[in-house]
């Protein structure tokens, strides 16, 4: 399968029937450990790990306040308690805390192990699996204590979309929104049209405003400053309501 593109030289797939198949997409150099959340096991987790010869499955609880060093130091523990090594690969499936607590985990277990996303939210599909930041909460504020650590791959099951509750598909548009407010007029269209939303599409285009500047800018030094349009006053209000 050919990639949508790459972002800092990592394939981005994007197609609908790709969480069965995740192993044939990504070939490990070592052995492979699966992390998600003890909802999304059943759901997902277990026919990712299901699509590589071997993998080990990790768990972890869900939620905003789960997003902690606490939590990051859970997953170092399995990883160290089931014998992964410097060539092991952490395939996270799961939404943006997800995505972010284990991607942090992955990027000090060992000075740094292989990465790949499978985002399962519409807003980690078009945001938090892109562009190689991780990171955890910390009392004074959100994303405080974090790494640039950047996917080998992501891997975009757009059939998962289909089963996400109306909350966490609207806060996955409006996401999606902001990428054609910031950097793409035909973007920004395709929500002005109204009627049925071409989900598939959308995520596709946001995708590549993303990517577009993150290649561009990986280290948020200018540029990339311009994809917290939205959230910066959003942040405050989570600190202040204790996420």
């Amino acid at each position: 399968m050919t990639p949508l593109l790459t972002i800092l030289d990592a394939p981005v797939f994007v197609g609908r029937g790709l969480i069965d198949r995740v192993g044939e997409l990504v070939k490990p150099r070592g052995r492979v450990f699966v992390i998600t959340s003890h909802g999304l096991r059943e759901r997902f987790g277990e026919r990712v790990a299901a699509s590589f010869a071997n993998a080990d499955v990790l768990t972890i609880e869900e939620g905003e306040a789960n997003k902690t060093l606490d939590t990051a130091n859970d997953i170092v523990t399995q990883l160290l308690e089931r014998g992964a090594k410097r060539d092991s690969m952490a395939v996270v499936v799961g939404g943006g805390m997800i995505g972010d607590t284990a991607g942090f985990a992955a990027s000090i277990f060992l000075r740094g192990i292989d990465l790949v996303h499978v985002p399962t939210t519409l807003l980690a599909q078009v945001d938090s699996s892109i562009g190689g930041k991780t990171a955890v909460n910390h009392a004074k504020g959100k994303n405080l204590i974090g790494t640039f650590h950047p996917p080998r791959a992501i891997v975009t099951d757009l059939a998962v979309l289909d089963t996400l509750p109306p909350r966490e598909r609207l806060s996955g548009l409006y996401e999606a929104l902001k990428g054609g407010v910031i950097a793409d007029e035909s973007l920004f269209a395709l929500f002005e049209r109204g009627g049925d939303l071409d989900v598939d599409e959308i995520v596709r285009k946001a995708i590549r405003v993303k990517a577009d500047i993150v290649n561009a800018d990986e280290k948020e030094a200018d540029l990339r400053r311009i994809l917290n349009y939205g959230h910066t006053i959003a942040h405050g209000i989570e600190a202040a309501l204790h996420y």
